[in-house]
């Protein structure tokens, strides 16, 4: 019960509800398990450590089903990653609540979708990983929120922001124009460039009309 640290890489060959073991644990601050490739049950394990949970890493469990809910009890927790980790589902909105998260990545989490609003309030995000696949594009949609910027403008030589593949996200190619540090599609960018384009257009031929 007084683990604090737990770290299974490359789990490829556990299989089980692996994070349904760790109910009995109340003190855990690291946990990483990563390339849990049969079924791993949720995150619902974590629950009795979620007020001591500072970094939880799951990249490649491609087992691991249900959504983030757990985290929203997480207060302390700093950095989540979740790449490829294509059996979660639902949104970012238990993250709202993870007021010092600094690190985000949830790339290739094709199940998963719904809007950044949940990020507005997290001031000390450093790093966002959104990205998609051609495949598989990210399925996150709506505007940018500006709080994202606001952190990059903070911490500009450690932030990262990556869009890649995620053609329904407003706003990227202003992200794109005022930090180098923003990851996105060329394809994207040039269609919010024909996009800006048109709209100016229509808004001249108006005005003209309008004289």
């Amino acid at each position: 019960k007084n683990l604090d640290t737990l770290r299974l890489r490359g789990a490829r060959a556990l299989s089980g509800a692996i994070f349904s073991g760790l109910a009995g644990l109340t003190k855990l601050r690291v946990v990483e398990i990563t390339g849990a490739h049969h079924n791993c049950g949720t995150l619902d394990g974590l629950r009795a450590s979620a007020g001591t949970l500072r970094e939880l890493t799951v990249d490649s469990c491609l087992g691991l089903e249900g959504d983030l809910s757990v985290l929203e009890h997480c207060a302390d927790l700093e950095c989540f990653s979740a790449a490829e980790c294509r059996g979660l589902a639902g949104g970012l909105e238990p993250l709202a609540r993870c007021a010092r998260l600094e690190v985000l990545d949830v790339c290739c989490c094709s199940g998963m979708s719904g809007t950044l609003r949940p990020l507005e309030g997290l001031r000390n995000l450093k790093a966002v990983v959104l990205r998609g696949s051609r495949a598989e594009p990210a399925r996150w949609r709506g505007p940018l929120p500006a709080s994202l910027f606001a952190n990059l403008d903070e911490h500009s030589k450690t932030s990262t922001i990556d869009l890649y593949f995620c053609p329904s996200l407003e706003g990227v190619l202003a992200a794109l124009n005022r930090h180098e540090d923003v990851i996105c599609d060329p394809d994207h960018v040039a269609a919010e460039r024909r996009a800006l384009a048109a709209r100016r257009e229509r808004d001249a031929t108006a005005a003209a009309r309008a004289a």
